[in-house]
């Protein structure tokens, strides 16, 4: 199984910041909420993110971990590690703004998620990007949906969806 890690973020802005953590060692996930307030300057909150993640600041000031400790937790697991996620930009974004607020250097290596998945495509699609490769994702991921019954929009359980969509892809 590859490494999958996935964050969820105060909005899509500049000044977002990573507000949940989660990835994959195998089959085990780990998961932690982030505490804003154990960061310099992350104030900044999207409502309209809030509709989609369903995370109220609130809830994480009370229920979050300290950045110190998902960041060291994240070194501990993922140092070295090939991580793949399926918004390289936007999640490699939010790792170094937790990094840099923890004051600690990111030593992850990123891949692409879908790309990987493409490996797996069936002789008879042509390309990653052919209209038949695009049918071919959407169908894994209705599947995996399907299978795993979990809302998305949930860091864990993005990474759950990310690992049933893999072995899909790779059972033949």
């Amino acid at each position: 199984m590859i490494t999958i890690l996935d964050f969820e973020a105060s909005g899509l802005e500049p000044d977002s910041y990573p507000i949940q953590v989660a990835w994959n060692v195998g089959d085990e996930i780990t998961s932690f909420l982030i505490n804003p307030m154990t960061a310099d300057d992350w104030d900044w909150w999207s409502s309209e993110s809030e509709l989609v993640h369903g995370i109220p600041r609130d809830f994480l000031i009370e229920h979050g971990s300290h950045i110190q400790d998902v960041a060291a937790a994240m070194v501990e697991h993922l140092s070295g590690t090939l991580v793949y996620s399926d918004a390289v930009s936007f999640d490699s974004f939010w790792c170094r703004r937790l990094f840099d607020a923890a004051g600690v250097q990111d030593k992850l290596l990123w891949r692409d998620f879908w790309f990987r998945i493409n490996e797996g495509r069936p002789d008879s699609i042509p390309s990653s990007i052919s209209w038949e490769c695009g049918e071919w994702r959407r169908q894994l991921k209705q599947e995996a949906l399907r299978n795993v019954i979990l809302p998305e929009h949930k860091a864990d359980n993005d990474v759950r969806i990310r690992m049933e969509i893999f072995r899909l892809a790779t059972s033949g």
